[in-house]
Order: C-alpha cells, then sequence, then structure tokens
C-alpha cells in the first residue's frame, strides 16, 4: 500500500489522490461536513426565523442589511 502525502496549502485545497483530497483532509471535510449538518443548518434557519418575525412586527428598519 502506498502512502498518499497531503498538498494542501494556503491557496491550493488537497488533491493528492487523483484529483481527491488525501485520506486525512476527506476525513477532515467529512467531519465539518456532519458539524454544519448538525448545527450550521439550524443556525442559519434562526436567523432567518427572527429576520423575518422582526419585518413582520414592522421593526425591519432596525436589522442590518445583509451582505
Amino acid at each position: 500500500m502506498t502512502t498518499i502525502e497531503c498538498n494542501a496549502d494556503l491557496d491550493h485545497p488537497c488533491d493528492a489522490e487523483n484529483g481527491e483530497p488525501c485520506p486525512r483532509c476527506r476525513a477532515e471535510i467529512d467531519y465539518w461536513r456532519r458539524e454544519w449538518n448538525r448545527t450550521g443548518r439550524a443556525e442559519v434557519e434562526a436567523q432567518r426565523t427572527y429576520r423575518e418575525d422582526m419585518i413582520d412586527a414592522g421593526r425591519g428598519h432596525l436589522l442590518r442589511e445583509e451582505d
């Protein structure tokens, strides 16, 4: 079995395994994807609901503009 070395740097993601991330980078990507699915989506939805509630209550002018 050959060892695949990571070739990621600050300006370039890892593509050491024929254009795919090395096993270590793949594990990290999978971890962050699970974290996003577990908490990130809920946070975005809660923020969206808060924003809609403020607008519906006539207080939309108090919100910052979205980027």
